[in-house]
């Protein structure tokens, strides 16, 4: 938790890589923290990696039961490039 938290001032920062070397760190050691994993998604949605942003969201659409994360993406300013680049995952387990 610790590492994401300091993967997020990072972000702050406008910092996006050791933001996001912070954030990888923190899913080593939890590797099913759901924050971490959509920080990453954003975090290299940000870096212009949208395959592997859209990728991480995908899976972490598997783990979010409660779609609180589904629901976060579809404002974060961060996932906007992701959007336009064509790559923005739907989740779905969620019934439109």
């Amino acid at each position: 938790d610790n590492y994401n938290q300091l993967g997020l001032i990072y972000r702050h920062q406008n910092k996006l890589k050791p933001a996001l070397e912070a954030v990888e760190k923190a899913i080593s050691m939890e590797p099913e923290d759901l924050l971490s994993l959509y920080n990453r998604a954003c975090y290299l949605s940000a870096l212009g990696r949208y395959k592997e942003s859209g990728e991480q969201l995908e899976a972490l659409y598997n783990l979010d039961e409660e779609f609180v994360f589904t629901e976060m993406a579809e404002d974060d300013e961060d996932l906007e490039p992701l959007k336009e680049a064509g790559y923005f995952p739907m989740n779905p387990l969620l019934k439109r």
